[in-house]
């Protein structure tokens, strides 16, 4: 390899998903190349949406030896793509957008937000595919016409109405009624018609789907002269195009910083299409973009490349001065942010300050690493004692951006000092405080090459987390390659974003309005109204109520985004698309008579209950689409590289059905019933952990051979992982809870009762004594595990003979006695999960063994414990060391793990994969990684 250099707006360097909405919805970047790129997935309701960044100035996700600094000048650049959408809200839709679908939207650096339609920069054709106009016809019979017949074809309110002088023929009549049409003056969302001979074509005035929304019907009101059929839906509109965008992204209208067009963030929205006059069914989408380029001489992108310099908070070139410090530290509770090497400093009383002394060998420029948000204050910037400048940290943002910001540039090599005081705030959200996360003096420079390779070695990956399901996995591999890890990856597939889901206990809000409960009489108007949107009706001659109904149901199926509705006989039935805040509507309706006669409304538009997405064993694949299609995509790139990557499930699921009254049992549960939970840490969902259930193994079957199959049609052999298939560890969320052990689920206890002849002993704690009734319950259980991994390998290799299943074993919870401040561990655990068949390969329901301790490495910080593990399955076991892999945590600050990879190198560890790589980014973790000379031991 050489050195990459990297552009704005590239598709397979840049890019980001933000995420999509709720747990139904899911969705995938991917197939990613300089010039292309897609974005799949699935809705399941619709008010579901992807948000796409194109563009933001503060890098997360890569390592920082590839992590572009911040650069928003986009003067002279221009952005143009073809664009195809399938099983989404096209892009020339004229609907009123109650999701960003249409738009180009921004927040430029002023902190001005923004939308550009899209369509107003595209071709005046499409490129390719169809752009057609929804049509339907109706006749006219006339035997001839007598005078006062009459006939009446309603679109909306707008009645295009002949009454006969007599005399006229078919022809004449289809004459006046085009002429009625194409003289309304409705705008494109409306119709317009064509006459041959004694038909009327009847046309959406705009090309494309949103036309086939579109209803009329039609009022004869004697046999002599008719128009029929007597409703009509238009049909045939078509948006399957693509269409060439041309975008001057300093053209368009974003606020100037300066004089010039800069931009913090920049990204595209992609909702469901409308449904028609029905609820949302789940629907799966892809976008797909080709031709992408971006042009102009603001468009290379630099990373602090070889030669630049950083000084961390916890540097001892750094010297503090003041008493308002406080160190903050990562992934801890109540932290704003992942800093450098898991921590950052904090001013809060103006005056204090820090002093950095660095030392460089090349010009260069000079980035203050900080935190920015709506509570953060200034700092006054010197450097080598120039006049000071300031580095406001106050965004309008969100969540706190943990980022870089330039103070000085071009500064000269040599040795230098920094001083940070910390300045009164000018914003009145601002505090007086400031973050300092470190000071680098960045050369700019292209992607370097990797520091070293490691053929064993690779960071595993979470796709839970925002740097494996957000980025694409061409740019993922991407930064896999250029760090130099090149050694078996390990996957966990995760708990949130894969599965299939169905929605339960879901009620839309609805109310119903029956016409029947008045008379109407010719001249009357009639009107429904949801919140502020007006839809009228007036009463002709051939109108009842049952007309009435049907009147307002084609109105709101063809004019609103917010309900939908349907008639039956009377009754105008107006159902809420989709549940929550948005989408809660007031109703009313009346007459005028012209006196005002309020009419009844029964039900209401707001409120709602928004039910669970809950998992879906029924659906297949078990994968959903933009899961499968990310996994697809990242197989692929593995067997270009010839990479052995294995895929990994554990017994956690987000949601399961599961339902003992309804005899659908998933959870562990324990001795008092509890289902077993976990907070994930990702607001306020919680996973169920399961146990080894008929319901659950019957899923897990389907999974991993749905899993196996993506693997094999990739080319790439077909290794699978059974990640922590254990018995869940405590009493409860901790070790000090007191519900009692989990192994009470009405599936297990009842298998207890036929096993046993009674029902299972009671275990309350982890350091119970397996030995209770000669070992016979505990062996009970330690059966129950081995036969449930038996029967997934079984199921695998019937159809992939030659599949790899390997057993992530953690042995941090499963340690003989309790230990440490968390009380891990105990001798319960330690008998069910260390079964003798699982320690000899040649009766382990599996052919490999991943070995984790994530405990004795980054909380207990004890290296004999995670010696001891390394060498368990070798010291208590029978397996190869050649079949046994690592598992090394590196997610805190602090954490000591080079000292446990150089301990594993030393036992000759054949595979170590470090968790996980979205912490190596995160936190910046030093590359090329730490070696001993060969003769080196652990003492």
């Amino acid at each position: 390899m050489s050195t990459e250099s990297v552009k704005k707006l590239q598709p397979n360097r840049t890019m980001h998903l933000r995420g999509f909405d709720d747990r139904g919805s899911a969705a995938a970047l991917h197939a990613t190349t300089a010039s292309s790129f897609k974005v799949s997935g699935v809705f399941r309701d619709a008010a579901d949406f992807a948000v796409l960044m194109l563009w933001d100035r503060d890098c997360f996700f890569e390592h920082q030896r590839m992590k572009y600094l911040p650069d928003d000048l986009f003067d002279g650049i221009t952005l143009e793509f073809d664009a195809h959408y399938a099983g989404l809200q096209p892009l020339d839709s004229i609907k009123f957008p109650t999701i960003a679908w249409p738009y180009l939207s921004y927040i430029a650096t002023t902190g001005d937000p923004g939308t550009v339609l899209l369509f107003d920069y595209a071709g005046a054709s499409p490129v390719s595919g169809t752009y057609t106009k929804a049509q339907t016809t109706v006749t006219v019979a006339a035997s001839p016409a007598i005078i006062y017949d009459r006939v009446t074809i309603w679109f909306r309110n707008y009645a295009f109405d002949v009454i006969a002088a007599g005399g006229e023929t078919a022809s004449d009549v289809a004459a006046t009624l085009v002429s009625q049409i194409n003289g309304a003056g409705m705008d494109d969302s409306g119709i317009e018609a064509e006459q041959s001979g004694a038909d009327v074509i009847i046309r959406a005035k705009r090309p494309g789907r949103d036309g086939n929304l579109l209803r009329i019907y039609c009022q004869s009101k004697t046999a002599t002269l008719t128009v029929t059929p007597s409703a009509e839906q238009l049909a045939g509109g078509s948006s399957d195009a693509t269409w060439h965008y041309t975008i001057p992204l300093d053209g368009i209208g974003i606020p100037l910083t300066d004089g010039e067009t800069r931009i913090r963030q920049l990204w595209l929205t992609f909702a469901p299409e409308l449904a028609d006059a029905a609820p949302y069914a789940d629907t799966e989408f892809v976008a797909t973009f080709t031709n992408w380029s971006v042009s102009g001489s603001n468009a290379a992108l630099k990373v602090a490349g070889p030669g630049s310099v950083r000084i961390g908070s916890r540097d001892a070139w750094c010297q503090y001065t003041g008493s308002s410090w406080v160190e903050e530290a990562s992934n801890q509770p109540g932290g704003t942010g992942w800093y450098w090497k898991g921590f950052a400093r904090r001013a809060s009383t103006v005056g204090d300050k820090v002093t950095i002394e660095y030392h460089a060998q090349a010009t260069h420029d000079l980035y203050v690493g900080t935190s920015l948000y709506t509570d953060r204050g200034k700092w006054g910037v010197r450097l080598d004692g120039d006049t000071q400048t300031s580095l406001n940290c106050y965004l309008a943002t969100d969540v706190p951006i943990v980022t870089r910001r330039q103070v000085r540039s071009a500064v000269a090599a040599g040795a230098h000092t920094v001083t940070l005081t910390l300045r009164a705030h000018d914003s009145p959200s601002s505090n007086d405080y400031a973050y300092f996360d470190f000071l680098e003096a960045a050369v700019p420079g292209d992607v370097p090459d990797a520091p070293a390779t490691y053929s064993t070695v690779s960071p595993a990956v979470d796709y839970d987390t925002d740097h494996a399901y957000k980025v694409s996995p061409q740019r993922m591999m991407w930064a896999f390659d250029r760090l130099g890890f090149e050694g078996p990856m390990n996957l966990y597939v995760g708990v949130f974003w894969w599965n299939q889901r169905v929605r339960d206990g879901a009620v839309f809000p609805a109310a119903t309005i029956d016409f029947s409960q008045t008379t109407y009489a010719t001249g009357d108007g009639v009107f429904v109204d949801i919140s502020g949107q007006t839809f009228g009706k007036s009463v002709f001659p051939a109108d009842d109520d049952v007309s009435i109904a049907k009147h307002f149901a084609q109105f709101i199926n063809g004019a609103s985004t917010g309900v939908w509705a349907e008639s039956s006989g009377a009754v105008l039935t107006i159902t809420n698309r989709a549940i929550g805040s948005a989408y809660n509507f007031t109703l009313t309706a009346w007459k005028e008579t012209p006196t005002h006669v309020d009419l009844t409304v029964s039900g209401s538009l707001s409120g709602g209950t928004y039910g669970i997405w809950i998992v879906d064993p029924t659906q297949t694949p078990t994968i959903n689409r933009g899961a499968r299609e990310w996994l697809a995509d990242l197989l692929a790139e593995c067997a270009t590289r010839s990479r052995e990557i294995v895929l990994a499930y554990s017994m956690e699921l987000l949601n399961p059905p599961d339902d003992p009254g309804d005899g659908q049992v998933w959870a562990a549960r324990l001795h008092d019933g509890t289902a077993v939970t976990t907070a994930t840490g990702f607001g306020s969902n919680v996973t169920t952990h399961c146990a080894f259930l008929s319901k659950v193994l019957d899923y897990q079957k389907d999974v991993f051979l749905d899993t196996a199959g993506l693997m094999d049609a990739a080319g790439v052999p077909v290794h699978l992982q059974a990640g922590e298939f254990v018995w869940w560890y405590f009493p409860g969320s901790s070790p000090s809870d007191t519900h009692g052990m989990a192994y009470y689920d009405d599936d297990t206890a009842a298998a207890a009762v036929v096993a046993l002849g009674r029902p299972l002993a009671t275990f309350l704690h982890a350091t119970d004594d397996p030995a209770v009734n000669g070992y016979a319950d505990a062996d009970f259980l330690r059966d129950r595990l081995h036969d449930h991994l038996a029967a997934i390998e079984s199921h695998v290799k019937a159809t992939y003979a030659s599949a790899v299943l390997e057993l992530l074993l953690p042995l941090d919870v499963n340690f003989p006695s309790q230990y440490g401040p968390y009380g891990l561990g105990g001798q319960l655990n330690y008998y069910l999960h260390t079964d003798p068949r699982l320690l000899d390969p040649s009766t382990a329901p599996f052919d490999r063994l991943k070995i984790e301790g994530l405990d004795f490495g980054a909380g207990s910080r004890d290296h004999d414990k995670a010696k001891w593990a390394m060498r368990f399955p070798i010291d208590n076991g029978t397996w190869p060391r050649s079949s046994v892999r690592y598992l090394i945590p590196w997610f805190n600050g602090g954490c000591p793990w080079p000292l446990e990879f150089l301990r594993a190198q030393n036992e000759a560890v054949p595979v170590i994969n470090f968790w996980a790589f979205d912490h190596l980014c995160l936190l910046g973790w030093p590359l090329p990684l730490p070696n001993n000379p060969s003769d080196a031991r652990f003492l």
